[in-house]
């Protein structure tokens, strides 16, 4: 199990066409490239901004693409499934995990009162964890 994760996970970038669509292909090739280079595990769909600004379902879509094909070239997996509600999170998460992802990230919200951080980040895994 620890060797899973006994590497650096870069985040790979999230190919997309001018239509918004997916770029299959370039994202193949790249995590190929990453790998050949010596790269023992990829983050997929990271905080680079593209979780937030794609739907559950094209989330879904690309992680099953893309774990798999991850997975067959020997490198483990990490997705980021952040989200504002916890239904939302925990659906990705399954998700990820029936794609063969080993693990999940996963950012706390953003919080305004400072007084609230702490109890909401505790009730926010919680949640999550459950």
């Amino acid at each position: 199990m620890v060797d899973k994760f006994a590497h650096v996970f870069p985040a790979m970038v999230t190919p997309i066409g001018e239509d918004g669509s997916f770029r299959y292909d370039v994202a193949k090739k790249h995590a190929k490239w990453m790998i050949d280079q010596g790269i023992g595990g990829i983050g997929v769909l990271m905080a680079a901004g593209e979780y937030q600004s794609i739907t559950l379902e094209q989330h879904k879509a690309y992680c099953n693409e893309m774990i798999p094909y991850i997975k067959s070239l020997g490198a483990s997996v990490i997705v980021g499934c952040s989200r504002e509600r916890v239904a939302d999170v925990v659906e990705l998460m399954e998700n990820a995990r029936l794609a063969g992802a080993d693990a999940a990230t996963v950012l706390p919200l953003h919080i305004t009162s400072t007084s609230m951080i702490i109890p909401v980040l505790i009730l926010w895994f919680t949640i999550i964890r459950m």
